[in-house]
């Protein structure tokens, strides 16, 4: 009986290394619970009764850091916002209070007051660096036609 010297995958082991390197890598990047849609191009029509807010990382001002959760009244709202993204929320109207935050770092939080239904309003999330690092929320524009420049480069972000 003759035994038959085994024979070469099809692709080089080297090439399968990369592949799944790569492959591996590619999954890492995508933000959990989250799916990217679109880049930004116009604002969205409110619900009737309710007004929209459109919470947004820009590459510029985000920096390095980490991406932050959004929180309302303690209640996660939104698992991640990467940068160069933006994620849209309908509110009623009162006053709303927001939060972002990631695991040991600083939080920050803006209060919104929305006295009008259909309004739009446009908040930043920024990572700041310093003693202690942390999360803060700007106020970038509220209405339809004040829609910040850095919004433009983002995509949106699906929960």
């Amino acid at each position: 009986m003759t035994m038959k010297p085994p024979t070469a995958p099809p692709y080089p082991s080297c090439l399968l290394g990369k592949m799944s390197a790569l492959f591996c890598a590619a999954l890492l990047t995508l933000p959990g619970c989250a799916a990217f849609d679109r880049r930004y191009q116009t604002t969205d029509t409110p619900p009737a009764g309710h007004s929209l807010v459109y919470f947004y990382r820009s590459l510029a001002t985000s920096g390095n850091g980490p991406d932050p959760r959004i929180s309302q009244g303690g209640k996660e709202i939104l698992a991640t916002l990467p940068q160069k993204t933006y994620w849209v929320y309908a509110i009623p109207p009162g006053t709303h209070t927001f939060n972002a935050s990631f695991s040991m770092h600083g939080s920050g939080s803006l209060t919104i007051a929305n006295e009008h239904e259909e309004d739009i309003f446009f908040v930043e999330v920024r990572y700041e660096y310093g003693a202690p690092d942390r999360f803060k929320l700007y106020l970038a524009g509220r209405g339809e036609n004040s829609e910040p420049k850095a919004l433009e480069g983002c995509f949106r972000v699906e929960q």
